[in-house]
């Protein structure tokens, strides 16, 4: 009796893809890991948020940041109150 390899070609296909899939998705974790919730103020004068990894990032991903503003690390929940206000 012959006895063929238990998986198929397909099967083997798959199963590498789903180990190269959750590689990328490992390695994907870490860098959400750190991302901290940062403040600023947007154009039309109200607090906003942006989540990044670091102060830089989050200037750069704020949605249309003022041009007179800069970001803020909001710690604890007492911070997030000012979210949403207006600040002109």
């Amino acid at each position: 009796m012959i006895t063929s390899n238990s998986f198929s070609v397909a099967s083997k296909r798959l199963l590498i893809a789903g180990l190269v899939a959750s590689s990328v998705f490992a390695m994907a974790i870490p860098s959400f890991a750190h991302a901290a919730t940062y403040a600023y103020v947007n154009q039309s004068g109200e607090v906003s948020t942006v989540t990044a990894d670091n102060p830089t990032l989050a200037m750069a991903n704020a949605f249309k940041i003022d041009i007179h503003s800069g970001v803020m690390l909001l710690i604890s929940q007492l911070d997030f109150g000012l979210v949403g206000d207006n600040i002109n």
